[in-house]
């Protein structure tokens, strides 16, 4: 085997052997009921997704659970990352403002910092992520659905 040979071998090892530490962390199902639930209890009472810098660590931290468990309890069981957990209550709660909001005029740029988006394009892909549209889009078709025309 040349020297080429073995450091290419050696990178495919240790990638290898990364990717299996992502997935080493095993959860009881006693566990994953528990954290399921002080969760969902969390994202309700404190909404954490509307909260400017609020980072995987701050949640670890409120749930009062080590950040690797956390991490892996979402990516493992919940099928889904850190930010598109927050992005995904933050696009709930949106939808739920403008249909509590229909009658008023709302700009865009106030929408996506009331949901706890920093800006106006992370919340637009966010959006169109987890509804298939865009807000503009969302918010005409409910329009129609109150008020047919």
């Amino acid at each position: 085997m040349t020297k080429k040979n073995i450091f290419t071998r050696l990178r495919e090892v240790l990638r290898q052997k990364k990717k299996s530490k992502a997935y080493a962390v095993q959860l009881t199902s006693e566990q994953i009921e528990s954290m399921r639930h002080r969760l969902q209890e969390l994202v309700t009472n404190k909404k954490p997704f509307l909260q400017k810098g609020y980072h995987i660590r701050d949640m670890a931290d409120d749930l009062e659970m080590p950040m690797y468990q956390l991490s892996a309890f979402m990516n493992q069981i919940l099928g889904i990352s850190f930010s598109d957990y927050m992005n995904r209550h933050r696009i709930i709660y949106c939808e739920e403002l403008i249909l509590a909001e229909l009658g008023t005029k709302k700009d865009l740029d106030d929408l996506a910092k009331n949901c706890g988006f920093n800006n106006r394009n992370s919340f637009t892909a966010a959006f169109k992520k987890f509804t298939g549209r865009k807000p503009f889009e969302y918010i005409k078709s409910k329009h129609s659905q109150v008020r047919p025309g």
